[in-house]
């Protein structure tokens, strides 16, 4: 009966499929872990139907057996495959409690696509968060391949501002992403691949550092003359959040635990309210341009190339914010110039990158005009000042 089923799975055989899963049901042949089974295979037969939202009941209920299942028992129940073999050749009791959880990473790996489907992007998240520290807790992932589904997360996190979260998954994913090279994989075997790999993920610090400057900015420009009450009240709520912290879903295992949060301790995730504080986090995010403009290189790399170098001119941006001094505010608008005026880069480049590039141009050169004019006004102001005699 099971392989019947799943050839019409396979087979997209919708309607002929969906009765064998209802006689399963009903004459209640399964244990628990072949119904997580056949909710996965409902799954799969109303997805590609566009019926997501008649899944979604099928998936609750594999996640909801699961949870009741272990609160009941505690112990694996029989794998699919013990149905048909010999007791003699029933499975180990820690080769049925990998299967087992296996299946529950899956059941909690589907209603995160489910609901980015159904644009629920917040359950959508957590979904992909406990399927990521699972996939961690019964090592079952590949290294490169879960690095860059937790910087992609991050990705999400950091547009809610939620920066804790999205330095999280930055930081685990630069620490599994350093065990391809040591865990066996076919990943792990291309070199290069494992560099474009590490170097996605620095982009992806780099749009973190990016965001976290920029929101400090809006909020100042807000609050210009309450910098300390801000300061003051966001410690107090980084102080909660990390206590809220204790009971969230955090990454790694005894053995990378404790290097997943020293890399977070290196990188704030506060918003700053001072050039010093917006110098350090500018600083890091520079660090990572540098390296991932190592291997997007200009030589067949030229879009990845102009937009790595468009996020360090943005950064300067941001951190000039923060400068009082209007020479070296000026200083910096110029960096950015030359940033993007670069000719070298502008030769291959299609026409409408070319019109994106040239306007952020325009709006550097716009700004410089604006310090510069300020900067002759009051040196004018000074000179034209009565002297004290």
């Amino acid at each position: 009966m099971k392989k019947h089923i799943r050839n019409h799975v396979v087979t997209k055989k919708v309607f002929n499929n969906s009765k064998y899963i209802l006689d399963l049901t009903f004459f209640k042949v399964a244990t628990v872990c072949l119904d997580e089974s056949l909710a996965h295979s409902w799954h799969s037969l109303h997805t590609p139907l566009d019926e997501i939202e008649r899944t979604q009941g099928f998936l609750e209920t594999a996640e909801a057996m699961y949870i009741c299942y272990m609160k009941e028992d505690g112990q694996p129940p029989m794998d699919l495959t013990e149905f048909f073999v010999a007791e003699e050749d029933a499975l180990p009791q820690q080769e049925r409690i990998k299967r087992f959880q296996m299946a529950y990473t899956h059941t909690l790996y589907y209603p995160a696509q489910m609901y980015k489907n159904l644009e629920l992007y917040e359950k959508a998240g957590g979904y992909c968060h406990s399927t990521l520290q699972r996939q961690l807790e019964f090592n079952q992932f590949i290294p490169l391949e879960w690095a860059i589904n937790a910087a992609t997360l991050s990705q999400y996190y950091i547009t809610k501002t939620l920066y804790i979260e999205g330095r999280h998954c930055l930081s685990a994913a630069i620490v599994i992403a350093g065990l391809a090279g040591e865990v066996p994989s076919e990943a792990a075997a291309q070199e290069n691949q494992l560099r474009q790999k590490r170097d996605e993920i620095a982009r992806c610090w780099i749009k973190y550092c990016l965001n976290l400057l920029q929101d400090a900015k809006k909020l100042l420009e807000l609050e210009v003359d309450r910098q300390a009450e801000l300061r003051a009240t966001q410690l107090q709520e980084e102080k909660e959040k990390e206590r809220g912290r204790k009971n969230a879903v955090l990454f790694g295992s005894i053995d990378t635990f404790d290097s997943i949060c020293g890399l977070e301790e290196k990188v704030s995730c506060v918003v700053p309210v001072n050039f010093e504080e917006a110098r350090a986090i500018f600083l890091v995010g520079q660090a990572l341009v540098n390296q991932a403009k190592e291997y997007f290189e200009m030589d067949g790399r030229v879009t990845d190339h102009i937009e790595i170098l468009q996020d360090h001119s943005a950064l300067f941006k941001a951190l000039a914010f923060f400068e009082e001094d209007l020479e070296r505010c000026c200083k910096m608008h110029k960096r950015r110039y030359y940033l993007l005026i670069c000719r070298q880069l502008h030769l291959p480049l299609k026409i409408n990158r070319l019109k994106a590039n040239y306007l952020l141009i325009l709006v550097v050169l716009q700004e410089l005009y604006f310090i510069v004019s300020t900067i002759l006004m009051r040196n004018m102001n000074i000179s034209n000042a009565p002297r004290q005699v």
